[in-house]
């Protein structure tokens, strides 16, 4: 019952966490008098007296039980916010956005040179590179920037250049962008509570957070969420959880910060279609942003 209690916690309707605890009291102050009993009451007894032998209960796991049952019963809509109302409940604080940030590595590549260093790379070995390469005009992007010079790419390249190329840009990228970020909200690095990381093109073990956290001047109880593999969804899912966090610790500060660096992922040796549009459209950058209840 008491995990079933934990993910009714997480549902989204938010309001259900202050329900939980004040349902057993306005169960049992109603139990004489059906026709005032508020929603959750009236719906508990539909069901025949059969989860009656809980509304006297004293102890701790019973009066769970009623909420687990009742909640079953409820569904996430206006019977609820009814109920919250009935018993004038607080309405959980939203999160302000309190900054937002962006921050792009030092190499900018014009997309016409990119254009011909494709052509000079792909032209050659793959049949349909010259009907492909219009993408790199019909994209409308004029630049883009990476971690690394153009020619870096033409080596040849194995995971670990790749992934250290990553650590090396990255780190530098989140506390680029984290440092605006909490400039811009006037806020120091020892006021940020939580930190959420995203990003998915690269392998950090410790996270980028831990490495950047020393420079950064992060405190020494900080929570760290690093959120990995989630690619383009990454940014408002993180986003998501730290306003969930955020909203459940009023007060708090969390800091999110997004770092992708996608030219690292460029194939020479992969004569495909995809391969060729994301060389066409991709890049490196990181953004960042503080809230706040």
């Amino acid at each position: 019952c008491r995990s079933r209690l934990f993910a009714y916690e997480k549902s989204p309707a938010a309001n259900r966490i202050r329900i939980i605890h004040a349902l057993p009291g306005l169960i049992r102050e109603n139990k004489r008098n059906s026709a005032d009993a508020p929603a959750a009451y009236r719906l508990l007894l539909k069901f025949n007296g059969k989860y009656s032998c809980f509304l006297n209960a004293e102890d701790l796991l019973s009066r769970y039980i009623v909420c687990v049952v009742t909640l079953l019963m409820l569904p996430a809509d206006a019977t609820l916010w009814r109920a919250a109302r009935h018993l004038n409940a607080p309405m959980p604080l939203n999160p302000k956005l309190l900054s937002v940030a962006t921050a792009v590595p030092p190499f900018c590549l014009e997309q016409s040179a990119v254009a011909a260093a494709a052509h000079r790379g792909f032209a050659d070995r793959f049949e349909s590179f010259r009907a492909l390469s219009r993408v790199f005009e019909s994209s409308g992007i004029l630049r883009r920037y990476a971690v690394r010079p153009l020619e870096w790419y033409f080596e040849p390249l194995g995971w670990p250049e790749r992934n250290q190329a990553y650590l090396d840009g990255a780190v530098k990228l989140f506390i680029d962008a984290a440092s605006k970020a909490l400039d811009a909200a006037g806020l120091r690095s020892s006021d940020v509570d939580t930190v959420v990381t995203v990003s998915s093109t690269g392998i950090a073990t410790p996270s980028l957070e831990a490495r950047a956290a020393e420079q950064m001047g992060f405190g020494s109880d900080i929570e760290r969420i690093p959120v990995f593999g989630l690619g383009c969804a990454g940014g408002v899912t993180g986003l998501g959880i730290a306003s969930r966090l955020a909203q459940s610790r009023p007060g708090s500060v969390v800091l999110v910060v997004a770092v992708e660096l996608c030219t690292l992922s460029f194939r020479l040796d992969e004569l495909t279609k995809a391969n060729i549009v994301a060389t066409a459209l991709f890049g490196d950058g990181a953004a960042a942003c503080a809230l706040r209840t």
